[in-house]
C-alpha cells in the first residue's frame, strides 16, 4: 500500500489512511475482481480483492487501494496463457 502522508490534490498532512469503503444495500466492502478464464461460460475463476481508501480530512480528495494487488496481477497473468 501507498504510504503517502500527504493529499494529493490540496497538500494537506491529515490523510486517514486504510478507510473501509462499503456500499450497496447490505453494507458490503468494495471489492476489485479478475477472471483467470475471462472466455469460459461457468467457473471464470474470479479472483477478488478488498479495496482500502485514503482519504483527505482537509479537502476529501479520496484515492482507492486494493489489498493484495499482486492476487489480480497474477489472475491477470494466467487468463493471458489461457
Amino acid at each position: 500500500m501507498v504510504k503517502s502522508v500527504s493529499c494529493g490534490k490540496c497538500g494537506s498532512g491529515e490523510v486517514l489512511q486504510g478507510v473501509r469503503p462499503i456500499g450497496g444495500a447490505h453494507e458490503e466492502q468494495l471489492k476489485v475482481q479478475v477472471f483467470e478464464k475471462p472466455n469460459a461460460t461457468l467457473f471464470k475463476g474470479a479472483v477478488s480483492v478488498p479495496l482500502l481508501a485514503h482519504v483527505c480530512g482537509a479537502c476529501g480528495f479520496t484515492e482507492l487501494y486494493a489489498q493484495e494487488p499482486e492476487r489480480l496481477l497474477e489472475a491477470r497473468r494466467r487468463a493471458k496463457h489461457e
